[in-house]
């Protein structure tokens, strides 16, 4: 079924690059430059300065941006925030679903990762993230990393993917261009092309939900899950992708 939005009031894919570059821009210039003290703040949080507050305050500043530039430009654009999908889902079961789905989108990017490692194990690297949260070892490491990946992160990311990218692709080419479109995009800017096909895959989950619930609280639900099993995989089980 074809997303409800009013193709009266459109948004555009030029708008969706403004957000991520001027945030990404600005992210690095806010804390090479010191203008947003992330040190310093991760210094106050308990256990002082360690990646994994590092990672808390950094996912706050670029949270904030991306939903700050997603607001502002459906403001321009004279539209609002529940033309991109942001309601609740009209079946409650849908909030059960997108955990089931997040963890088996999980397990299936596991294996499939093995699987390419197996294949290409001179291209296989550790990200970043799960670099940091191995170093979990507390209980506020625990809720610093879980408000980090499973919280800031499925929310604004499923905003500028499922939400504002996905309804601006949408607009022009229909709904399924869109979803392999998006997934393809939200895979390569994850940064690490060994890991291109997963993400690729957990992206295209993420949409046929989100075509399926009509509801991008519902996709963020389910990202969250998804983000949440990984994290509970890595400190518990020292196992990852």
């Amino acid at each position: 079924m074809e997303p409800e939005i009013n193709h009266k009031k459109q948004i555009s894919v030029i708008d969706w690059l403004v957000i991520y570059i001027s945030t990404v821009v600005l992210v690095n210039f806010l804390v090479d430059h010191q203008l947003y003290p992330s040190q310093w703040i991760s210094s106050l949080l308990p256990g002082g300065m360690n990646d994994v507050n590092l990672l808390f305050v950094h996912e706050i500043l670029q949270c904030g941006l991306i939903v700050g530039g997603v607001l502002l430009f459906l403001h321009i654009r004279g539209t609002s925030i529940q033309q991109i999908g942001w309601q609740a889902p009209q079946n409650a079961q849908n909030y059960v679903r997108a955990i089931v789905y997040g963890v088996l989108t999980c397990s299936l990017m596991l294996m499939l990762s093995a699987f390419l490692t197996q294949i290409f194990p001179q291209w296989a690297a550790t990200q970043n993230v799960v670099s940091t949260a191995l170093q979990v070892d507390t209980a506020w490491g625990i809720l610093a990393a879980f408000l980090s990946v499973g919280v800031m992160a499925p929310l604004c990311e499923e905003l500028l993917f499922r939400g504002y990218l996905f309804h601006a692709v949408n607009q022009k080419y229909g709904t399924w261009p869109s979803v392999i479109i998006t997934s393809f995009i939200f895979a390569a800017i994850h940064g690490q092309w060994f890991q291109l096909l997963p993400l690729f895959m957990a992206g295209f989950f993420l949409n046929a939900f989100y075509l399926h619930s009509r509801s991008l609280i519902a996709t963020v639900f389910m990202h969250s899950a998804w983000n949440t099993f990984s994290l509970y995989l890595i400190v518990s089980l020292n196992i990852y992708v």
